[in-house]
């Protein structure tokens, strides 16, 4: 069972695009004033003031630089599970929290999906975040478990893997996300252990095929790209209402290119069969739509960095 945070097209954003009433904006100023930072010294540069808050639209592009200028100015490396926090308060007070509306979005691109009988979920960058993701994830995974104990009154179990290099504050990690950790792995993405006794497709999963959210615009490539993996950049662009070019153009300002994403959502799939018990090359190759072996051997180093076979006995070994 596969569920997309978004699933309509041409309801995409960009880096610039503003949005009113994010509450991972407010949740940010609350925290600087509370540890009592200097908000015109956080704000500077960023077209912001305070009284604009709640008031005004804000880009995910000023969004990320509050979020940097936040861990610059407040001592401290908490401060992503402290808003996480607050961001399922208001979610819990809304008394909706669907992963495809979620506080955090547009900067975190989810997918979910649901194989022997467990809820895993995939995690990547919505709108070019760069150095900046971890902590958008750390926001992310903990709203997920605070709201799901908010509801549930327990503790939502996760297995987590990370692709970033394991973090100085693993304390903090290990408080607010669990013990379970592995990091400098090849997805971002959890596996849900205890999902059916929080209730997890009701909080979840239940409104998240209905969302009509809109996606940043990786993660609306992603989407496109998880559905017809041979999508051309001029076809995309085609749908999009713009030239080749101006695409082009657009995922350098994200940080991104066509083959990169495209490497990507093809490496995330084969990653995705081979968990599912997809273990042969041949299966593998004819799940992703290769013909030739010797191609798909090819193609899957250079998504991933190895061979088909070096990548099996690097990560189940872990």
């Amino acid at each position: 069972m596969w569920l997309w945070a978004s699933d309509m097209a041409n309801h995409w954003l960009e880096r610039d695009s503003k949005l009113p009433d994010l509450p991972l904006a407010q949740a940010m100023l609350n925290l600087a004033q509370a540890r009592g930072l200097n908000l015109h010294k956080w704000l500077r540069g960023s077209g912001l003031f305070p009284e604009d808050f709640g008031h005004k639209s804000i880009s995910p592009e000023q969004l990320l630089l509050l979020i940097e200028r936040l861990y610059k100015l407040l001592p401290g490396q908490d401060h992503s599970f402290v808003l996480g926090h607050q961001l399922a308060q208001h979610g819990f007070t809304l008394g909706k929290f669907a992963l495809s509306s979620c506080p955090s979005q547009p900067l975190v691109y989810t997918q979910l999906q649901q194989y022997q009988g467990q809820w895993h979920g995939y995690f990547e960058d919505a709108i070019g975040c760069g150095a900046m993701w971890p902590v958008v994830l750390e926001i992310h995974l903990t709203a997920i478990l605070a709201y799901a104990k908010l509801n549930s009154g327990q503790r939502l179990k996760i297995a987590l893997a990370c692709r970033h290099d394991r973090p100085r504050h693993i304390q903090d990690y290990e408080h607010y996300l669990g013990l379970q950790l592995q990091f400098q792995q090849p997805l971002d993405q959890v596996r849900f252990i205890n999902a059916d006794a929080i209730g997890f497709e009701q909080l979840f999963v239940s409104d998240s095929a209905h969302q009509q959210a809109k996606s940043g615009l990786l993660a609306w490539l992603q989407q496109q790209l998880e559905q017809q993996s041979d999508l051309r950049l001029e076809q995309l662009a085609h749908q999009l209402e713009i030239s080749p070019a101006t695409l082009k153009r657009k995922l350098k300002q994200h940080g991104s290119a066509y083959s990169k994403l495209q490497d990507k959502v093809n490496g995330r799939r084969a990653i995705q069969l081979l968990q599912q018990g997809c273990l042969t090359n041949e299966l593998l190759a004819q799940q992703l739509g290769f013909a030739d072996i010797a191609n798909f051997r090819r193609a899957f180093k250079r998504w991933l960095g190895d061979t088909p076979q070096m990548f099996r006995a690097k990560y189940s070994a872990e």
